[in-house]
């Protein structure tokens, strides 16, 4: 019910979307040393992993959370990530946190646009209350040009990717 799988368009043909597919190096995006420290931090995009991160915020951010988590400075968050030019990229997993006990369910939404042009989204509902990290298996969010991630009152903590 609160995880879902969508993907929308055709896309380009089955053979351009082939000739996107490269080799990819799995690694982790942990926000961690040359992050922006405080809430507001500086303004701009942070760079890690051969991948580029904005937000709808300004691209002001607030760090650290507890266990070291990240978000935009404001809600609801948006974090848009792309890769350089011409590349792709694949994310595995995420990490998330509720900011406080008080904070509800949350329906966690992750657009993107595969090469070939194909959206795919995926939705994954959190745990009410839960201040500690959960986690998420992506599937399908794969040879992405771009993705957005939707995290309305969630702190991020560590993406899992291949680029």
């Amino acid at each position: 019910m609160g995880n879902r799988v969508e993907r929308t368009g055709q896309g380009d043909s089955d053979e351009r979307a082939e000739s996107c597919r490269r080799e990819l190096t799995v690694g982790r995006v942990l926000f961690g040393a040359g992050f922006p420290e405080g809430c507001p931090s500086e303004q701009g995009p942070w760079r890690e992993a051969g991948l580029s991160f904005t937000n709808n915020r300004g691209n002001r951010w607030c760090s650290r959370y507890d266990y070291g988590f990240i978000s935009s400075y404001g809600w609801p968050s948006q974090i848009k990530i792309n890769p350089g030019a011409d590349k792709t990229f694949a994310l595995l997993a995420i990490t998330v946190c509720h900011l406080n006990a008080v904070v509800r369910e949350q329906f966690m939404v992750l657009d993107g646009v595969q090469c070939g042009g194909t959206h795919v989204t995926i939705t994954r509902r959190t745990r009410a209350r839960l201040t500690t990290p959960q986690s998420f298996l992506t599937p399908g969010l794969d040879n992405l040009y771009s993705l957005t991630i939707s995290l309305g009152w969630l702190s991020l903590g560590e993406l899992v990717v291949a680029s």
